[in-house]
């Protein structure tokens, strides 16, 4: 209880003092690191966030559903008044594909797969679709986003196909926190020109994480 009454007033504090985000990461089986489960997390810290775009930073979509994803993006737009990103990424770790009973080997073709079908119900009365990993048939969504035609996606990546993949299929390239600005430069050249061969406009935005400690001197942030 108290770790979340913390987080709660750590996004008050963000939200008062200028940030415009928050993005949360997702996990499973991370024990003993714990993790509140991001979707419902976001639920909760979405008054709090008030006025703050908020997303999952990111969501192990290869993993998930993707009706169900999609629907839970929507019903979290409308919590925080249309302010909503879905950004998303592979996943990397062995044991979480093992748990979700998930072969690592398929997760491109699983997240591309689950981003047609996200902005089908997204956008769409009615979806057809018959793919190699999904089915449906005259779905339609429960709930659509707050926000038209779409909310923004983001993909994340850290290697030349994955930034080529979040130019043809996402809004914007999200940028890891391990890359050296020398290398991000080099990637989002290649971002840009794969948006330009594709037709695509530029993107809207530009997003980067990178890590911070906050202390009163470097030895306390260490």
């Amino acid at each position: 209880k108290s770790v979340l009454a913390d987080l709660r007033q750590q996004v008050r504090c963000a939200r008062d003092n200028g940030f415009s985000s928050l993005l949360l990461g997702q996990h499973i089986v991370s024990g003993p690191v714990g993790m509140f489960q991001t979707v419902p997390l976001l639920g909760r810290l979405a008054e709090d966030a008030a006025g703050m775009r908020i997303g999952p930073g990111v969501l192990l979509l290869s993993m998930m559903n993707p009706v169900l994803a999609a629907e839970e993006a929507a019903t979290l737009d409308w919590l925080c008044d249309g302010n909503y990103v879905l950004a998303a990424g592979l996943g990397y770790r062995d044991e979480e594909f093992e748990a979700m009973g998930i072969d690592k080997r398929e997760r491109v073709g699983r997240l591309e797969e689950g981003l047609e079908i996200i902005k089908r119900l997204w956008t769409e009365d009615e979806v057809n679709h018959q793919g190699r990993y999904f089915k449906l048939t005259k779905a339609r969504a429960s709930v659509r986003p707050r926000q038209r035609p779409r909310p923004p996606i983001w993909l994340g990546g850290d290697v030349e196909p994955a930034v080529r993949r979040a130019a043809r299929l996402a809004d914007a390239w999200l940028v890891a926190p391990t890359m050296t600005f020398e290398r991000v430069g080099e990637l989002m050249t290649i971002f840009r020109e794969e948006r330009a061969e594709a037709g695509l406009p530029a993107a809207g935005a530009n997003p980067i994480v990178r890590e911070c400690f906050i202390g009163r001197d470097t030895a306390h942030a260490r």
